[in-house]
Order: C-alpha cells, then structure tokens, then sequence
C-alpha cells in the first residue's frame, strides 16, 4: 500500500513537470512570434512603441504583429535601408499575403530617407496593403526613394480599406499603374493628407491612373481636405492629385505641373467618374493627345465649386476645366490658357456631351478647329447661364454660353441677371469667384528676403552716390 502512494506521487509530479514544461514552452514560443520593441505590449492602452530604425525593421519582419497597436515616439532616420536585402532596401509591411490591420501613429513625427527598389513587386510603400479596421495617423514620411511596380506609393501602397489621417509624404517615387505620392490603390478614406513627391512613370499603355496623392480611388473612398504639389509625369489617366477617381474628392487641390504622353490628362484628376466638390488646380497640364484639361481631363460625374487657373496644352478635347464632359458642371470656371494643337479646344471645355450650369471662363483659347470662347464642340450637351470674355479669349463665338466684353464679365449684374448666387456662393473679385474656394493669395515674400532686398536696394543707392561724387 505505501509503495502504491509512492508510485502514484512519482507520477503527479512527472506530471507536474511535464505540465510546467509545456507551458514554459508556449510563453517561449509567444516570445519568439512577438516582435521586440522600444516599449509596450501592442495593445490598444500600451501600444509598441516605435523609436529607431531597429524598431520599424522588427515590425517589417513580424508579419505576426501587423494587426497590434503602435506609436512612433521619436523621428527615425531611415537612410541605412538604401543597403539592406541586397540593395532592394526596406520590405513593406503588410502585403497581400499578411495584411495589416492594425493600428499606427506616428504622433507627429518623421521617418526620413527610405528606400525601396523593388520594380518587380506590387504594392510597395512603407505600408504595402492595410485594410479593414487598419489605420495610419500623424506620420510625415520625407525625402523617400520609393519603386515599385502595380500599386505604389510613398505611405501605401494598396489602402483595401481603413483610414489615413494627418500623414504626408515628400521625396520620390516610380511605378507602374496605381502609383500616387501618398497612396497607390485606395478603397479607404484620407483626410488631412498630403503629397510633395515627384511622379514618374513611363512605358507602355498600361501604365495608367497616376496620381500626385493617389494613383486610383474606388466608388468607395474618400479624400478629404487634402492636397498634392509634386509635378507628375506619366503615360494617361493621369491627375495631378488623383488618376482615376469613383469615389468622392472634397476640399482638395493640386499646384505641381502634369505631364502625360496619351489621353485623360487633369491637373487635379485625370478620369473622373465620381463627385469633386469645392476643389482647384493651379499647375500646368500637357499632353500629348485628347481629354485634357486644366481640372479633369475625362469627366463623367458630378463638378461643383471648382475651378483652374493653370495653362493647358493637348491635341484634342482640351478645356480649361474639362476635356470632354459627359457630367455635370456647376458653378465652376477656368482662367487659363487654352491651346488645341488639332480641334476642339474651349476655355471651359472641349467637348461638351452633358450639362454645364453657370460657369465661365476668361483665359486665352488657340490651335487648330472647332475653338470656342466656352466650349469647343457640343455633342447632345447644354450650357446654361454661362459665359466667357470675348477680349481675353480671343475668341467671338463658342458652341454654348454667351460672349461677353471684359467691362461686362466684371459687373456682377452680368451674373445676378442669369440667376447666379452671389449670397451663398459667389463673390465679385474683378472677376466672379467661389466663397468656399478663394483663390490662393500670391505668396508673401519671408522677413529675411525683404531685408536682403532691402540692403541690396540700399547698397545699389550707395554705390549710385559714390559714382556721382567722384565724377
């Protein structure tokens, strides 16, 4: 009997250790699958907290943590990743494999000088792909090196969905088609957001929707209150905020210069099948062939309270607001030049085929046939209470819209006599322009420019004087 106690004791405590063993094993083996970090357990109270360069590439390689919680508590100098994996630099985190899903704030600080050199590879950013609940805030991500192929930018690459909050991005970035100085392909929402990034991608027809912030939106997205100034050159369906937008642009602008060598060229969006409300564009826009134009090249949806002032430059379709228009436009204008190398050139739109409702236009309109003061061709479209300067066009007639002297284009009764809203909507400043979206003021020379030029006025004086004396 007491030998049985004996063994069955021996047992338990076999037992025991077999018990203790395993579960040393599994804390073990949670260690092992958890990334090691500046501080924080990776919830939602006690976020991983990320502080060095050794920080976010811990978070690259642990694709078992990209759906915790994170902070960046320090800038992080990113330039050593110019030499890893080869010289193919940084690897994104989150792909289409391992999405992230987390969550991550940068909490107002940068991480600069990061380089990624995979042409080959899809979805390329910092962040390849985030989606469902993911988001990324309050990250400045400057002077990048980003290339990729499909779906690059300098933050994401493919947003499936989430929210991007308060993050911009300067720099450089190459790619393919969806590429964008913020994000490539984007299903999601951004807000807050900009790009100063340059964009450059070549080849062949398929290198399409480009996009100074982003390259393509679905109807599901949302840009909000954001902008993009890098200069974008690439092949077609290119935007210098958005390429190819479905979703909803509100309160956006671009100011960079946008240079395509095919179709559906904008300064702002070059194909546009969704609503741009209260958004402008101020830069340059060439191509080389048709549907170009100072805001959007091709346009299908919904315009309203928006304008251009940079100058445009194409084959055909060419407006100083939209190419081709088979949407509505309402209360908009155009003030910049218009120049049609072939036909159809408007200082609105080229090629009217839908609804155009008080707008105008007063830049200069050039090129081969078919050029209106307003609208280059109508095909089927209308144009209401809308007119254009007969003086500055240069040209007396247009295929929609009422010509008008200059002296006339800048009496408001011009306007209010057609019914426009000069209460809630416009304002006379020498010409009509939009309460909710003034025109950018020229910019205010800085205080230490002004005492250059003044010491240099000064000295001028001076050395004038001198020369007077001794003569």
């Amino acid at each position: 009997m007491h030998m049985l106690n004996n063994g069955n004791s021996n047992k338990m405590n076999q037992m025991m250790i077999t018990i203790v063993m395993l579960l040393i094993f599994l804390v073990m083996m949670v260690s092992v699958s958890a990334g090691t970090y500046s501080g924080g357990d990776g919830s939602s109270g006690s976020p991983y907290q990320i502080s060095n360069i050794d920080d976010l590439q811990e978070l690259q390689d642990t694709s078992t943590d990209w759906g915790k919680y994170f902070i960046q508590t320090a800038d992080i100098n990113a330039s050593v990743t110019s030499g890893w994996d080869s010289g193919n630099g940084f690897s994104s985190i989150g792909s289409s494999a391992t999405k992230f899903t987390g969550l991550y704030d940068g909490d107002g600080h940068k991480v600069s000088n990061l380089f990624i050199n995979r042409p080959s590879i899809e979805n390329m950013g910092l962040f390849g792909v985030i989606t469902s609940d993911s988001e990324v805030k309050n990250l400045g991500v400057i002077n990048i090196d980003v290339t990729g192929d499909q779906s690059t930018g300098g933050l994401v690459g493919w947003c499936e969905s989430g929210t991007i909050d308060n993050c911009y991005t300067t720099g450089n970035v190459v790619g393919d088609s969806e590429t964008g100085g913020l994000v490539g392909y984007n299903a999601g929402n951004i807000n807050n957001s900009y790009s100063s990034v340059i964009i450059t991608v070549g080849g062949s027809d398929d290198n399409s929707e480009v996009g100074g912030l982003v390259g393509y939106t679905s109807s599901s997205s949302e840009i909000n209150n954001s902008y993009a100034t890098g200069d974008v050159n690439a092949v077609d369906e290119v935007g210098g905020l958005v390429g190819d937008n479905k979703g909803t642009v509100f309160n956006c602008y671009a100011t960079g210069n946008v240079n395509a060598s095919k179709e559906e060229v904008g300064g702002l969006i070059g194909i546009n099948y969704g609503s741009v409300l209260e958004c402008y564009s101020t830069g340059a826009v060439k191509s080389n062939r048709y549907q170009v134009g100072g805001l959007i090249g091709d346009h299908s949806g919904t315009v309203e309270k928006c304008y251009a002032i940079g100058g445009v430059t194409g084959d055909d379709q060419v407006g100083g607001l939209i190419g081709q228009n088979v949407g509505m436009v309402n209360n908009s204008y155009a003030r910049g030049s218009v120049h049609a190398t072939s036909n159809r050139g408007g200082g609105l739109v080229g090629r009217n085929v839908d609804t155009v409702n008080k707008c105008y236009s007063n830049g200069s309109v050039t090129g081969g046939s078919q050029l209106g003061g307003l609208v280059g061709e109508v095909d089927g479209g209308s144009t209401f209470d809308s007119f254009w300067d007969t003086v500055t066009s240069g040209q007396s007639s247009s295929f929609g819209g009422t010509g008008k002297n200059t002296s006339e284009m800048q009496n408001q009764s011009t306007f209010t006599d057609a019914g426009w809203d000069f209460t809630d909507i416009w304002e006379m400043v020498s010409y009509p322009q939009l309460q909710q979206n003034a025109e950018p003021s020229p910019p205010v020379p800085e205080l230490s420019t002004i005492i250059l030029m003044g010491i240099g006025l000064m000295a001028l004086i001076g050395y004038r004087g001198f020369v007077r004396k001794k003569k």
